[in-house]
């Protein structure tokens, strides 16, 4: 299985549906297993919100227990459909089973599962030809579950589908005792107590600069083992859910999650599973103590109980038909990393959408008997290495390196240092630093992302115009010309040209890199400014460098005449070459008071753009 970063990041519930979410590729022979619960294809876009063209008609409108029903799925208007899914549930209780029994089906047409049942409870497509019906026969339950609701999803193509179209069955038999289960949501009957972190239970705090004790922590998570039992609580800001992962390392995959789902139409808790870079969700067997509200500055808190060892029963990941079931232990007697992410749900549906910023993680492995104070993190550490290189190369190096080559040529007069000028071995050194660290920045993240990732391509495609431009500085400066060629001029301008694209490229790529959609919206805001800011810096320090310049009387200039000191800086063996022909620049004392000022601010801003890269 591949570990991916950035969605990692992707922790959180991408449930899969009629398509396989690594490659977008569409299943033509039907929806797997896990489909069956939500019945909404993830085709990267919402369902369609007018009216279907397809309707669920049934042969009566009520039943009793036992009773045959004709299930009939058609287009009301001939307009064919290629996929389609069908299961029945409660209307009220317990609406996560999918009850009763699918009898009759036509094998050219349709496939069924036996989602968490004995019984094939659940039909899907066997192909992707064109229809516009399909007749089942389904078997209501052999006994009242009250009214019970026939869902149905049609697709008409990849990006035309329509989910949850619904009818009702209208129970004959009343039901004879009202359903109870374990995790039923219920509202919270108390305030989540954060005096208690650190003392009687864990907690997990988001983002690193918060305390407790000022209540400015955007997310917060308290677990506290009682026998065989823990006790979650989570609270955060999010218009949907928010949800846990337990992981045995920090990439998303191989985890369980449990997720508390709170909206105006639908209040439910999720139990759930990522084999890969997505969600199952899985039938409720074991949560309990469910509880949940929303404060009115649209924070969300949720608490539930969680036995200590758990065996979820599993299908194999994107296994096809038949599929087959095995068991995986998590228990929280082990240390495990704890995943937090939140989002929102699709439109008139109860399937979680793909997190909306980066989940944190717990730096370390959480045990869970254990009463202490963690923060978590949401940048992992090879992505803040990645920045990290990044920064340092083409905030001030770079910088720094551009200034002394533009305007310190004569700035250190006759001084040689190890047989070439001064400003030539400072330039040199800057920017063999800067290919060095832009090349481990560039290997580095293509590693741990394992590739191209979509939802930072506009990034990656400016980093790598700029590891493209650092190399061909570096090749072409090992074929530069001798001073007195006739290509030294042009070379020249190349090379000054090149260096001028390659900074304004790094600047692009850092603007878009720390607003790429996934990072946490506090790094987004924050990073965006000083990033700017620090552009608009270099600018105006560029224009005061060129007035000092032209104040102080330097004679040097653009032009493509070359003058008797090289660009390269080599000394010549000839005494000429060793010493300037002008007289030492005026102004040289502003010039040095100049270059000082600069440096300390490009490195104010790194400080401050490091800061915020590793508090998240």
């Amino acid at each position: 299985m591949a570990k991916h970063d950035i969605e990692l990041l992707l922790m959180v519930l991408s449930v899969m549906a009629s398509f396989d979410i690594k490659t977008g590729n569409a299943f033509p022979t039907g929806g797997l297993f896990k489909t069956c619960i939500n019945l909404l294809p993830k085709h990267h876009t919402e369902q369609q919100e007018g009216p279907s063209p397809y309707l669920v008609e049934v042969s009566q409108e009520s039943y009793y227990p036992g009773d045959r029903i004709t299930i009939e799925l058609k287009s009301a208007t001939q307009k064919s459909f290629r996929g389609f899914q069908v299961m029945a549930q409660r209307r009220h209780g317990d609406t996560e089973e999918v009850v009763g029994e699918f009898t009759e089906y036509s094998q050219k047409y349709c496939k069924v599962f036996a989602w968490y049942s004995e019984k094939n409870n659940c039909v899907t497509h066997n192909s992707n030809k064109d229809k516009t019906s399909i007749v089942l026969k389904w078997k209501s339950p052999s006994v009242s579950l009250g009214d019970i609701v026939i869902r149905a999803a049609f697709v008409e193509n990849y990006e035309v589908f329509w989910a949850n179209l619904t009818t009702v069955l209208m129970a004959n038999v009343p039901v004879q005792a009202e359903q109870t289960y374990p995790w039923q949501v219920s509202r919270l009957s108390s305030a989540i107590n954060l005096d208690e972190c650190g003392r009687s239970k864990g907690c997990m705090v988001h983002p690193n600069y918060c305390t407790l004790s000022a209540g400015n922590c955007d997310y917060v998570v308290t677990y506290q083992t009682k026998g065989n039992v823990v006790d979650f609580e989570v609270q955060g800001k999010s218009d949907g859910y928010l949800t846990l992962s337990f992981s045995g390392d920090i990439y998303m995959g191989d985890d369980e999650t449990i997720t508390c789902v709170l909206t105006d139409h639908v209040v439910q808790i999720q139990h759930g599973y990522n084999p890969s870079l997505y969600n199952e969700r899985i039938r409720h067997s074991h949560l309990s103590n469910v509880q949940m509200a929303r404060g009115e500055d649209n924070t969300m808190y949720c608490r539930f109980r969680r036995p200590v060892d758990i065996t979820l029963n599993l299908v194999k990941a994107d296994e096809g038909f038949p599929y087959t079931f095995y068991n995986k232990s998590y228990n929280l007697a082990s240390d495990w990393y704890l995943f937090v992410g939140w989002g929102n749900i699709y439109k008139g549906t109860d399937v979680v959408n793909k997190h909306v910023e980066l989940p944190f993680v717990s730096p370390h492995k959480v045990d869970f008997q254990k009463a202490e104070v963690i923060y978590g993190k949401a940048i992992p550490i090879p992505v803040q290495a990645h920045s990290a290189l990044m920064l340092i190369a083409w905030m001030p190096l770079a910088g720094v390196a551009m200034v002394i080559s533009r305007h310190y040529r004569h700035a250190y007069h006759e001084r040689i240092f190890c047989g070439a000028k001064i400003w030539f071995q400072i330039h040199r050194a800057c920017m063999l630093l800067v290919a060095s660290l832009t090349t481990a920045g560039f290997v580095l993240i293509f590693i741990h992302v394992n590739g191209w990732r979509e939802v930072a391509s506009l990034h990656a495609a400016f980093g790598i115009a700029v590891m493209a431009i650092t190399l061909f500085q570096v090749v072409i400066a090992f074929f530069r010309p001798a001073p007195d060629s006739k290509r030294r001029p042009l070379f020249t301008w190349i090379h000054r040209m090149s260096g001028k694209v390659s900074h304004i490229c790094a600047a692009v790529a850092m603007l878009l890199g720390v607003n790429i959609s996934l990072m946490p919206k506090k790094f987004q805001s924050t990073q965006t400014k000083i990033v700017a800011v620090w552009v608009g810096v270099q600018v105006l320090w560029e224009i005061c460098f060129e007035i000092i310049k032209c104040r102080s009387g330097s004679q040097e200039s653009f032009s493509l005449k070359m003058d008797s000191l090289p660009m390269d800086g080599v000394a010549s063996p000839r005494k000429s070459d060793l010493v300037s022909e002008k007289a030492p620049p005026r102004g040289s004392c502003i010039m040095s008071v100049a270059l000082v000022l600069y440096s300390v601010s490009v490195l104010v801003f790194l400080c401050a753009s490091l800061t915020f890269v590793f508090l998240f």
